[in-house]
């Protein structure tokens, strides 16, 4: 089969734009079908689908942050202050959250040069924005902190 693709590169991404409508009615009147095959398949290989959820998410990075780092970006580059908002952090350990100033979804590291501390509330509102996207949204809400 890798031959055959390899001889054929664009076959399939034309035969699914010329059967676009069908596949469309393929898949609503398949729909239970394909949802009970799903789910066969997963409890049969969790292990599958575990390892892609963690490779997806950075598992399997070759950085690794230690403590150390991660007190040393708190304490002394950020002075226990958010990095979005500046506002210094309570002793409250939920008001404390680790960014990814590119998030792991958009292809980021988890390295010590891609992660960040901010505020709960930055944290959430920032969601997997990148931080010149999160500064735009925030100008468009009018919610600069």
């Amino acid at each position: 089969m890798a031959e055959w693709r390899a001889a054929n590169p664009g076959y399939a991404a034309e035969w699914y734009a010329a059967n676009r409508e069908y596949l469309a009615e393929w898949y609503a009147a398949n729909r239970e079908h394909r949802a009970e095959w799903h789910a066969e398949y997963h409890k049969a290989n969790p292990h599958l689908r575990t390892a892609g959820l963690y490779r997806r998410r950075g598992g399997t990075s070759e950085h690794v942050i230690t403590l150390r780092d991660l007190n040393r970006l708190r304490y002394f580059r950020q002075n226990n202050q958010c990095a979005l908002c500046s506002e210094p952090f309570t002793d409250a350990p939920k008001s404390v959250h680790l960014d990814h100033i590119i998030p792991i979804a958009r292809n980021g590291s988890h390295s010590i040069g891609n992660v960040q501390w901010l505020c709960s509330w930055c944290n959430k509102s920032k969601s997997n924005l990148l931080p010149v996207e999160y500064r735009m949204k925030l100008l468009k809400e009018g919610k600069d902190k």
